[in-house]
């Protein structure tokens, strides 16, 4: 597991001041999201590379606009969006190349984040989006919960690109991975997971949890008061931050549409 995580960034072999981490150990008994298994599916859900050889995880909402986690653009600089599966690679190594990479114009933070990696669960919205340069035409883009929050105990989906244990116990990222989580407890701006088949790690910042293919969160922190050994962690809830994805999705000529089931869609881009 990681133990004593702030923020779930997955810094490569520079520091970064957003997050503090200590190594991941090699004694946990899932091999390998730590658990779950390798992911083919959910083209969406691609890896966002940071400066200071970074990574985070985001989701395809638009044919050009990937959400993800405010603390993972907070201060730095994206690099790239790449879709594919990637291959499991040493931590702080180069992007996988079976990935296909697409370039960054733009993004934007939550008017109300705030830098402060010592707090969790997040009171306020830890959500950011990246502009796409140009469109991904081949891929149907996820679509998002507006309002509504799972049920307590429910299982959704988690999906990153975060550290995990090869059979070896060597510290691997940059796979796509999958693993069901449980919703322990709603909070106003955060729902708090725990481990089902798997449970997140650094680098799956900024992805998805999903019910029934919905976006409902994506990956924020872990609390420093749990204890080292518990794998409970908190999502950002993004029908929290509806209001702000709207307005930030207008200003690239992006409409949303709700759905009577509180289930959000970003128009098909007409160009």
């Amino acid at each position: 597991m990681f133990a004593r995580v702030l923020c779930l960034l997955f810094p490569g072999v520079l520091a970064v001041a957003a997050c503090s981490q200590s190594a991941p150990s090699t004694n946990s008994s899932d091999s390998n999201i730590e658990g779950g298994g390798f992911e083919s599916g959910y083209p969406q859900v691609g890896l966002l590379t940071l400066d200071v050889r970074g990574i985070c995880t985001g989701a395809l909402i638009a044919s050009d606009v990937v959400l993800t986690a405010g603390h993972c653009i907070d201060n730095h600089q994206v690099k790239m969006f790449l879709t594919g599966s990637g291959v499991p690679s040493e931590v702080g190594g180069q992007a996988p190349s079976n990935m296909i990479p697409h370039e960054i114009e733009d993004t934007s933070l939550h008017d109300q984040f705030r830098r402060d990696p010592l707090v969790c669960p997040k009171p306020w919205p830890d959500v950011g989006l990246v502009k796409l340069r140009n469109p991904i035409r081949d891929i149907t883009p996820l679509a998002f919960r507006a309002s509504g929050t799972p049920a307590l105990n429910s299982p959704g989906i988690g999906v990153g690109f975060g550290g995990f244990h090869d059979d070896a116990g060597n510290p691997r990222n940059q796979a796509k991975r999958s693993a069901t989580m449980m919703v322990a407890e709603v909070r106003d701006t955060s729902l708090k997971v725990t481990k089902g088949s798997g449970h997140v790690m650094p680098g799956d910042s900024g992805g998805p949890l999903l019910f029934d293919n919905v976006i409902v969160g994506t990956t924020s922190c872990k609390d420093l008061n749990d204890d080292d050994n518990s794998t409970d962690h908190y999502f950002n809830r993004i029908d929290n931050g509806i209001d702000w994805i709207k307005r930030q999705l207008a200003t690239w000529n992006h409409s949303v549409t709700v759905a009577d089931s509180g289930v959000a869609r970003i128009l098909p881009d007409p160009r």
